[in-house]
Order: C-alpha cells, then structure tokens, then sequence
C-alpha cells in the first residue's frame, strides 16, 4: 500500500489507525509545539491524519441528491466560503480550475470542472448542477374592446322671470 504524502511538503503523513489515536496526536501536537491540528479519515488509505484547523473545511457526502458524472455522490459544501477554500486548494495543489454552483436541492454549494460558458452545451443527463431555465413567457395581447358612443342630447331649460 502506498504512502500517504504531504501536498505542502511532499513528506510521508503520520497514519493513525484510530480516530482517538489521531485525536490523541493532535491534542499532544498543540501542547508540545502549539500547533493547532483535528483529525480526518483518508480516502485514499483509510487511516487517520492530521491536518491544520485552519485548512479545515466542511464537506458533506450523500447529503443532497447530487451525483458526479461516475454516478457518485457530489461533496456539499455547507457555505460558499468553503467552496471557495477548496476551489483555492484545487488551483494550488492540483492545479485545476473549478468553478462554484449552488446546489439545486438548496442545501449548498458543489465544484464543477465546467465552465458557467460550457455548461449550457452539456447534455441534461450529465447536469447536476441548478435545472435549466423556464423559458420567457410570451403574454397575449388582450382583445381589442368594443367602444360604442352614446349620444347624448342636452335639454335646453329655460326659466321666467315674474315681474
């Protein structure tokens, strides 16, 4: 199995194979050398490493009905905040362009590889992003109403004087 290796540092991770044991490494990391650390579980390896705070971001699997173009469920970011901290990571380390949506079951924000510009080519079957615009409705004239004039007669009154 490979190892786990720093995107920063290049450096193999330090690998826990329990939460609590991660848990316990961080909490040491901030007493010994006041580095402020939390725990994840890797993707790639399963183990635990640790991580900055400050680089922590939130991100939810199978919380919206969202899927990648492998069918898999789309990471959610909870604020637009976090999406633009994982857009930054991605551009940094990976050097990829991404770019933020709101997620169309409104329960926040996803990446995507496509552009706002490409996404409109995009086959429906392949969009997870917000649906596709109404189109503009064309309202309907009203029918012309009918105008019938009256005519109209003044009475003449006239009135006499007594003497």
């Amino acid at each position: 199995m490979a190892k786990c290796v720093s995107k920063a540092t290049g450096k193999p991770l330090s690998a826990y194979e329990t939460e609590k044991e991660a848990k316990e490494s961080a909490k040491y990391s901030k007493k010994e050398f006041k580095l402020d650390l939390y725990p994840y579980k890797c993707e790639n390896c399963g183990k635990y490493h640790l991580a900055p705070k400050e680089s922590k971001i939130k991100v939810e699997q199978n919380a919206c009905s969202c899927r990648d173009t492998n069918g898999k469920p789309k990471a959610l970011y909870a604020t637009k905040k976090d999406a633009e901290k994982q857009q930054a990571n991605s551009e940094k380390e990976q050097k990829v362009k991404l770019y933020i949506y709101k997620c169309p079951d409104k329960k926040g924000f996803h990446l995507t590889h496509h552009s706002p510009d490409e996404y409109k080519d995009i086959p429906k079957e392949k969009k997870t992003a917000a649906p596709a615009k109404k189109p503009a409705t064309v309202k309907k004239a009203a029918p012309a109403k009918k105008t019938v004039e009256k005519k109209t007669t003044a009475k003449k009154t006239t009135t006499t004087k007594k003497k």
